[in-house]
């Protein structure tokens, strides 16, 4: 007899772990793509702005990517809801809707920054389950997207959250508090 207590388990394959994988980074991607639009308008910077572009159409060609693999796996590239992105996104979403200030755009890269070591795992360990399966093609496009999200993240590293983004930004206010801290 079955009980609540006691759950099914269902046998999981390397092939589950790497469909799930894919439908999750493709979920993520296009998440991110919608919140990007909006972290663009939001920030004060043009420097900033213009990383946040770029790392929109990174995310659009990493969505397209994503497609090419789900068709050479034969599965579709939707059927997940990434809640790992949906949660960083989420705190985006309540942080645009304060009242904006001078540490907006300090908010906004880190942000980012969550939404892309978000994806580097999920790509790290897609490529990794790849070519356990010996899927190289697969293998190469996933490690193709985590090069790309890896550059990105030194971009972001290089404004994110310290006094060097309070120089790029010219935000005298922000390095205060940071030294503060």
């Amino acid at each position: 007899m079955s009980s609540i207590l006691t759950p099914k388990f269902k046998s999981v394959t390397l092939n589950d772990i790497l469909f799930d994988g894919v439908q999750d980074l493709y979920s993520a991607e296009s998440r991110q793509a919608d919140a990007l639009d909006k972290m663009v308008m939001a920030s004060f910077h043009e420097p900033l702005r213009r990383l946040f572009k770029k790392h929109f159409e990174l995310t659009k060609s990493h969505g397209r990517r994503l497609e090419q693999i789900a068709e050479r796996l034969g599965v579709s590239p939707e059927g997940k809801h990434c809640n790992g992105m949906m949660g960083v996104i989420l705190d985006l979403e309540i942080m645009l809707r304060s009242q904006a200030s001078d540490i907006r755009d300090i908010q906004l890269v880190c942000c980012a920054q969550k939404m892309n070591h978000y994806k580097l795992v999920g790509y790290s360990s897609a490529c990794g389950v790849a070519r356990l399966l010996k899927y190289w093609e697969v293998a190469k496009l996933l490690k193709a997207t985590l090069a790309e999200e890896a550059d990105l993240k030194v971009e972001l590293a290089s404004l994110g959250g310290t006094p060097d983004l309070a120089f790029h930004l010219d935000a005298k206010p922000v390095l205060e508090t940071l030294q503060a801290v």
